[in-house]
């Protein structure tokens, strides 16, 4: 056997390991906020906005991407929004999730509002007339 002895040669390849478990621990692998689109893919980040049926998400592997909402078959968010509804109400809920063409508030577990009904997610203030 050569000089190495076997925990000098098991610190060795643990390094490598390591180095793995720190990136998969950067704050985009942690981000909780997730997009699940209808050909099965997954797309994890930090959810940024929802206007005009597109959703932007910044991804650790792309930056920011934007997926148009007919894609989207499944959504949660886990921080607070201020939701612009079609009705001109706004709404905060300190998370959201969406499953097929239903949006479920983390407050209101009891109502479920249809998807169309959301016009946009986090509207600047001039855009609810502020």
């Amino acid at each position: 056997m050569s000089g190495l002895s076997v925990g000098r040669l098991l610190r060795l390849h643990a390094l490598p390991v390591f180095a793995c478990l720190l990136g998969a621990l950067s704050p985009a692998a942690l981000a909780a906020d997730r997009i699940e689109l209808n050909d099965g893919s997954i797309i994890y980040g930090t959810f940024e906005d929802a206007d005009d049926g597109k959703v932007k998400i910044e991804t650790a592997f792309a930056g920011v991407i934007e997926v148009d909402q007919s894609q989207i078959r499944s959504m949660s968010v886990e921080s607070e929004l201020v939701l612009q509804m079609e009705d001109g109400s706004v709404l905060e809920t300190p998370s959201l999730r969406v499953d097929g063409e239903r949006l479920l508030l983390a407050e209101e577990a009891e109502r479920a509002y249809a998807l169309a009904e959301l016009t946009r997610i986090n509207p600047e203030p001039w855009e609810l007339g502020n």
